[in-house]
């Protein structure tokens, strides 16, 4: 199941930037195949860390760059403190576990890291989910995992251009 899903993801992804684009895909590269056994081996390498997301290919599609994550979240990954990317869209899609995402809102007391803002998330959207699920967060949009019931384990596709 995680290999249909995973494949499956990653062929929505590669399609994905030309419809960002508004744009028919006229590239003649074959797409980029990401096996549950390379996903399940990147996870592994990340280790017990609470909250990470682990590269597990890049692939240079059109105008962008789509990056195929895999990441969990524990429980002690759980906090209000979220993050905002001003340069790339994320896509988790959620292979096992339960939790709550909490996204958009603004954040209090923001600091700037590059194209990332960090802060304290306030007012924003709570919403649980559970394998299978799938969370589209935009350009800009505040986003965090505020409870963790069972660790979650998502791909994490990320869109942005090159």
């Amino acid at each position: 199941m995680v290999r249909t899903f995973a494949a499956a993801i990653v062929l929505v992804a590669m399609g994905t930037p030309a419809v960002l684009a508004g744009q028919q895909s006229t590239s003649a590269t074959p797409a980029t195949y990401v096996s549950a056994a390379e996903l399940i081996e990147v996870l592994k390498k990340a280790g017990d860390r609470p909250a990470i997301d682990t590269t597990a290919q890049t692939v240079a599609a059109g105008p962008n760059n789509v990056l195929v994550n895999i990441g969990h979240r524990t429980k002690a990954g759980a906090t209000m403190e979220g993050v905002a990317h001003s340069d790339l869209t994320e896509i988790y899609h959620v292979i096992e576990g339960a939790g709550t995402v909490v996204t958009g809102g603004t954040f209090v007391n923001p600091q700037q890291a590059g194209a990332n803002t960090r802060g304290t998330i306030q007012n924003g959207r709570s919403q649980r989910i559970t394998a299978g699920d799938v969370v589209v967060i935009p350009v800009g949009t505040p986003h965090t995992f505020s409870d963790i019931e069972s660790t979650v384990v998502f791909l994490n596709i990320r869109i942005n251009p090159k």
